[in-house]
């Protein structure tokens, strides 16, 4: 996890989204220095060196959640540029029964929620604006 004093990393950020359109939220950790602390966000994190945004993706959730991706099936939404001239990754990914067996690894809580329930919360304002534009955008 990222600290105020550690390099700038690129990202690989996933919209977990079940069908009924709620989406996997993660309470951060309420440690000092901590990017975000105790607030809501996406799951996902830093991408390591030589590895693809994708791979990233794909074990950020491994590592936070215990489940597993296909790489296949995530749909890159866009990137964008974040502090220290890096990127953030997202993804979307729909998700059916995969979080039955989720165990949080990194986090206080985490929970499946709604987009009013999402609006009504303490969410990281920049995962807060990618929600809201991916929810404006056309679904496919």
């Amino acid at each position: 996890m990222q600290t105020p004093s550690a390099p700038a990393r690129n990202a690989a950020i996933v919209v977990l989204e079940d069908a009924d359109g709620r989406v996997a939220m993660q309470h951060r950790d309420d440690k000092p220095g901590l990017f975000g602390r105790n607030q809501w966000g996406l799951f996902g994190g830093g991408i390591e060196a030589g590895e693809t945004p994708i791979a990233a993706a794909v074990r950020e959730i491994g590592e936070e959640l215990c489940i597993t991706l296909r790489a296949d099936a995530l749909r890159h939404l866009k990137t964008t540029p974040k502090d220290g001239g890096v990127h953030r990754h997202w993804f979307a990914y729909s998700v059916r029964d995969d979080l039955d067996g989720a165990v949080l690894m990194e986090g206080q809580d985490w929970r499946v929620m709604t987009r009013g329930e999402i609006e009504a919360a303490d969410v990281q304002p920049h995962h807060l604006e990618l929600l809201r534009w991916y929810w404006s955008q056309p679904q496919t």
